[in-house]
């Protein structure tokens, strides 16, 4: 299955990586049918808050006779309200797989080990039950349709609730079953991955406490401002400039950004290799002399699109609403540039 075209929405958060796609998938990819959601008004009903115990992510319920899916897709996950709603994954070749929710059942064929269905616009509400069943059968529990916001960019992004001014009420508060957290463990790659070691989770005091403050804050408020579910995915790292959180082909398509970042990389990544080589000689010979390294080891600078690659890509295509992002000190010293890659 080729590549999905993406959502406005993700198009927004790629820094203009995909300003020209559209939310249609392609013409040669796994036709999988649609029906009307069937389901009643708004009427939101969330489970009650697990014991504090249950607050860790769920045991891995993702694999069954050859069927799995990214771990974007688990137990306590909020879908996408008022839009069409993508499910994927893989399994066995020519295996068809059914995709069930709240009335709806849309079937996809497995093609090149991979397939995709997508759900008709839901309305808000739960919690409900979404069913993928092929050879055997998938159940994700307690899962609510609401808005789903990707929160991104360096430390400022990355700075956890529990270390914000005054947290300690906030985070003892923090119990709320319409707001569910994934968190994307930083990871950084050469090419493109399409999973994610991470499961949602109730908004419980521990599961708040080492979540982006900005994301929590963002998200409390807006989940009393609309009264719906929130769903919060919170994948930054700090000091990361905004060049490695953009797809490469988004970056080539810029001669700019080629000639400025794209070509330059490699240049900088010899410098690197040279200046690592020269300390490790040195420490070697300080070493024989009994003497500690007379200086820290080089540091290896970004890569360009290296975080798109680890902690964006196996999240597309997900259904979101929009994306918060606080980043741009990393980029401080090419602002210029960064008024064009913003």
């Amino acid at each position: 299955m080729p590549q999905p075209k993406l959502s406005p929405r993700w198009s927004l958060f790629l820094l203009c990586s995909f300003l020209t796609l559209t939310a249609c998938r392609s013409s040669d990819q796994p036709k999988s049918s649609t029906i009307a959601d069937t389901s009643s008004p708004a009427t939101i009903q969330p489970a009650s808050a697990p014991a504090k115990s249950s607050s860790s992510p769920p045991v891995v319920k993702l694999e069954a006779a050859g069927i799995r899916l990214p771990g974007v897709f688990s137990d306590n996950m909020v879908l996408q309200q008022g839009i069409a709603v993508p499910v994927w994954g893989w399994g066995g070749e020519g295996e068809t797989i059914s995709v069930t929710f709240r009335g709806q059942k849309i079937e996809a064929r497995t093609s090149a080990g991979k397939w995709m269905a997508r759900l008709a616009p839901l309305k808000p509400g739960g919690p409900d039950t979404l069913t993928i069943s092929g050879r055997k059968t998938i159940e994700f529990t307690n899962v609510l349709v609401g808005e789903v916001w990707v929160c991104s960019g360096q430390s400022n992004m990355e700075w956890p609730l529990s270390r914000s001014y005054q947290p300690d009420a906030d985070i003892a508060s923090a119990t709320n079953a319409l707001i569910r957290l994934l968190t994307v463990p930083k990871l950084k790659a050469l090419t493109p991955t399409n999973d994610v070691n991470a499961r949602w989770q109730f908004c419980l005091p521990e599961s708040a406490r080492n979540f982006s403050a900005v994301a929590y804050y963002f998200g409390r408020e807006l989940q009393k401002a609309r009264n719906v579910p929130v769903g919060l995915i919170h994948t930054s790292w700090g000091g990361s400039p905004a060049e490695v959180w953009i797809s490469r082909e988004a970056l080539a398509a810029s001669p700019r950004f080629q000639a400025e970042i794209l070509d330059a990389y490699p240049e900088e990544q010899r410098r690197y290799e040279e200046a690592l080589q020269k300390w490790e000689m040195e420490t070697a010979e300080l070493k024989k002399e009994g003497k500690a390294p007379a200086r820290n080891r080089p540091g290896q600078g970004w890569r360009p699109t290296e975080l798109y690659n680890g902690m964006i890509a196996p999240l597309l295509p997900y259904a979101i609403k929009g994306a918060i992002w606080y980043q741009g000190e990393s980029n401080a010293g090419r602002a210029e540039q960064y008024r064009s890659l913003f």
